[in-house]
This record gives C-alpha cells, structure tokens and sequence, in this order.
C-alpha cells in the first residue's frame, strides 16, 4: 500500500511540475503573432473618414496600438467611442467576422461620432502580455486610451465614452464605474454576471453537454 502511494505521489509531482513548466512557457511566449484580416486595410481605406495611427500609453509605461477614425466634415468637434475586445486572441483588424466594421466604425462614423481602437496587450503591435493582465488592468488601459482621446483637438472631452464586446463587457463597466468622465459604456453580448458566477455556469453546462447528470454536476450552480 504505501508503494503505491509513494508511486502516485510521484506522478502526482510530475504532472504538477508538468503543468506549471507548461504554464511558465506558455506565459512567456503567449500569445501568438496574429495577422490581421486582408480585407482590412482596403476596409479602412475606403471610409470617409481621417485616420491616425499611433500608440497609447498605459500607465506603467506600456505602448497599445491604436487606430483612431475621424469622420470627414461634421461638428468640428466630436464625441468619440473607444472600443475594446474579448477575451483570448483578439486584435481589432481581425475580429469577430467583421462586428468591428460593421457595428463599430459603420455605425459611429456615419452618426459623426470618432472612433479610436485598441489593441490589448500582446495582440497586433501592443507590448505586454494580457495573460498576465485582469479585468482591472484592461480597464486601466482602456481609461489611458479615453484620456488620449479626450486631450485629441478634434474630440470633445465631454462626450468620450467605451464600447466592449464580449469579456470587454466586463472591462467597459470597470471603466465607466470607476471614472465618472467616461461618458456611456455599452456592452455588446457582455456577461451579466460576475466572474465567478460565469466561470460556474459555464463550467456547470460544459459539464450537461457532456452528459453528466445529477449530483455530478461540479457545485450544482448555474444561472437560470
């Protein structure tokens, strides 16, 4: 008896160590260049609209990449939009079939509004990792980007408010609660429950899909 508990403790060590040099690589290395979509650049090009790229600095000294799109004629100042993306490999030039072009830059442009967009940590040209950033620190990077875009002479500072779609629901209400100069916040198919309680439900239904039944369903929780 006690050589097969020396035994599974032993494995029990390698597969602990296993997975936390994993963890360390995929930290380092994550995540992954990714290219933006080819209809991109012949997309942006043809609005009516001036474009500004550059990078917004975070507050501890790190360079997002961001495009800011500003309608041709118009007010001469602007309110303006910021928007943020989901969770995992999201970079603006390349997300969710097209609900940046179409729900985003389509649908503010032509009401006059500016729109500035932001890549997170580690997507397209941001520096940093956003594995090794939260929900608060996005917020944070969100918030140095509605400043650039409040000190923009083309933007009015009054009416700058975020957009998240997504994980970036959850950023844009961080963002707004904390900063009472951000404008509005929408949040577009963003969860309506704490990070707990999602990481629960979606645990919880993940689990029925795979035909798990009864009391073996992990914590019994999930929203109705």
């Amino acid at each position: 008896m006690l050589k097969k508990i020396s035994k599974l403790a032993v494995v029990l060590v390698i597969v602990i160590g296993a997975y936390f040099a994993w963890k360390t690589i995929r930290d380092e290395h994550y995540p992954i260049p990714i290219k933006p979509s080819e209809s991109w650049e012949p997309f942006v090009n043809a609005l009516d609209a001036r474009r500004e790229s550059f990078f917004v600095e975070a507050n501890d000294g790190t360079m997002l990449e961001a495009d800011l799109f500003i309608p041709n004629d118009g007010a001469a100042q602007k309110p303006a939009v910021v928007f943020t993306v989901g969770s995992s490999d999201s970079l603006y030039q390349n997300y969710a079939n097209g609900l940046v072009e179409t729900y985003i830059l389509d649908l503010f442009l032509s009401r006059d509004f500016a729109v500035l967009l932001v890549n997170k940590r580690g997507m397209g040209q941001s520096e940093g990792n956003y594995v090794k950033n939260s929900i608060e620190g996005r917020s944070d990077d969100l918030y140095s980007a509605v400043s650039f875009a409040q000190n923009h002479s083309s933007i009015d500072p009054e009416n700058v408010g975020v957009i998240g779609h997504s994980q970036g629901g959850w950023v844009v209400a961080q963002a707004a609660g904390e900063h009472p100069d951000v404008a509005f916040f929408i949040s577009l198919a963003g969860p309506t429950m704490t990070m707990r309680e999602n990481a629960l439900d979606n645990e919880y239904h993940y689990q029925l899909c795979q035909g798990v039944k009864g009391a073996a369903l992990a914590g019994q929780t999930h929203i109705n």
